[in-house]
């Protein structure tokens, strides 16, 4: 309430929620019962229950953080874009093409923000986050974002 008085938004986010990985209807439900015009969601693509990464290097593919992505979309005002392996000029582990259908079907009209995870490649941060921003700017543009 004290944010909301003075203009300033509250941002959930789904990384490290509860002390695990949510779920899309954790936060949902959190939105709701919260219930405050000034908070909403922060999309992080690679921290969903059960996981992207460990966080020890290994990867696991989670085709459920699809489905908790779409349902959190009504709720979300940023989306931080994990970047895993970008070394060849695309992102190998998120399926971005995926997430970008989903933000255009939900008329997202929000920030993205490049989360790189340099520990996962051998390139540098620069370049690293100069191939993130091509990779990005060419699903948003393709799809009228």
């Amino acid at each position: 309430d004290c944010a909301g008085h003075k203009g300033i938004m509250v941002g959930l986010c789904n990384h490290n929620y509860r002390n695990g990985r949510p779920r899309g209807e954790d936060l949902v439900r959190a939105c709701r019962e919260i219930d405050r015009d000034n908070v909403s969601v922060i999309m992080d693509t690679g921290q969903w229950y059960p996981n992207f990464n460990t966080g020890s290097g290994t990867f696991e593919p989670n085709q459920l953080a699809y489905g908790f992505m779409e349902e959190v979309l009504p709720f979300t005002s940023c989306v931080g874009a994990k970047i895993y392996n970008i070394e060849s000029g695309e992102e190998k582990w998120v399926d971005y093409d995926r997430v970008f259908r989903l933000l255009a079907a939900a008329s997202f009209n929000g920030g993205v923000s490049i989360f790189y995870k340099s520990t996962y490649t051998s390139i540098g941060h620069r370049q690293g986050i100069e191939a993130a921003a091509r990779f990005l700017r060419a699903h948003a543009d393709r799809l009228g974002l």
